[in-house]
């Protein structure tokens, strides 16, 4: 099926040419080439529905598209974009229950019952985002909620999941990523090597990571930083998902964690370890935990901020619903 639908396009423009061409030669009249492109040949939707993105599709290759991804998971009722009502399980999470310093903090896990689908996986699962973010925060503090800082938060992600794990992947086997808060893409979860985070001549002149911010100093196991948190600004851009959220219940967007490390070079005596957040405004901020100045350590805290967890669902779900904001898919 993948083959037959490379194939289709890869090859659209040939075969419309030759389906036009058998078709123009059988009444007798002969044409030296026709060509579509497949993204300009428009396509009636009204009967199929299909979605793309979360958006209707309106041409035949995104037609094709579409076929192709629910021929996946024939069994599947979800389409990017759609909004699932699910409430998990846990009234109360103390995120100093991770067993690891660096944050304070408690969440109601039960609170955020309204969600996004971001991503239909090869399996039939599905991935979902909050559409709120918590309304109680969390705070990071030193070089500990440094190296600490993305566990902590996939950590806290395992905490939307239903308690008999009926809906939601059981978070003690599901692969990595599939709990998470938003921005996480493989980052180290616990960096336990603090050879560069130590080193009081990293950023100087001379120094492992003169000059070289967050992308160019390539040792994100050592606490560099990574970028990862641009993979679900996409999924979330492509699914017609808010990057600025609110907590429930409020009518001004807040700022929430974002599952990313950063390390910001100042000048040759100054850098910092930094825990990225989404600012209020929808654009990517950070504060520092722990930096090194005028020839010292200083450790900080930075929050409190909300988190914006997503969790995989498991396949094969039934539910009711439309899948829209006012009437949300209810799983059964």
């Amino acid at each position: 099926m993948k083959k037959i639908r490379l194939f289709l396009k890869n090859n659209f423009k040939l075969l419309i040419a030759l389906i036009v061409g058998i078709a123009i030669s059988g009444t007798c009249v002969y044409a030296t080439s026709i060509q579509f492109d497949s993204n300009k040949v428009s396509f009636d939707n009204t009967s199929a529905n299909l979605t793309k993105n979360g958006v209707a599709v309106t041409n035949v290759r995104d037609a094709i598209d579409a076929l192709y991804e629910k021929s996946l998971c024939t069994n599947n009722p979800f389409n990017i974009g759609d909004y699932v009502s699910y409430t998990p399980t846990a009234t109360s999470y103390d995120v100093t229950s991770t067993g690891v310093s660096g944050a304070t903090g408690t969440l109601n896990p039960s609170e955020l019952n309204l969600w996004r689908v971001i991503k239909i996986n090869p399996n039939c699962t599905v991935e979902v985002v909050s559409e709120y973010v918590s309304t109680t925060n969390i705070t990071f503090t030193g070089k500990d909620g440094y190296l600490n800082y993305v566990y902590i938060l996939n950590e806290i992600a395992k905490q939307y999941a239903d308690e008999n794990h009926t809906y939601t992947l059981d978070p003690t086997t599901a692969p990595d990523g599939a709990y998470r808060n938003f921005g996480y893409d493989g980052a180290t979860l616990q960096i336990t090597n603090t050879t560069r985070i130590d080193n009081t001549t990293l950023g100087a002149s001379g120094g492992l990571w003169y000059q070289k911010p967050v992308g160019l100093n390539g040792e994100e196991s050592f606490g560099g930083g990574d970028q990862g948190f641009t993979t679900d600004l996409k999924l979330l851009s492509d699914a017609g998902v808010s990057i600025a959220a609110y907590a429930k219940g409020t009518t001004t967007p807040t700022a929430y964690w974002i599952d990313s490390r950063m390390y910001k070079w100042d000048d040759a005596s100054t850098w910092s370890f930094v825990a990225r957040r989404m600012n209020a405004s929808g654009l990517p901020g950070g504060g520092s935990l722990y930096s090194y100045s005028s020839s010292s350590f200083t450790s900080s805290s930075d929050g409190g901020y909300a988190v914006r967890p997503v969790v995989t669902l498991k396949s094969g779900l039934s539910v009711s619903g439309q899948g829209t904001s006012d009437s949300p898919y209810v799983i059964n």
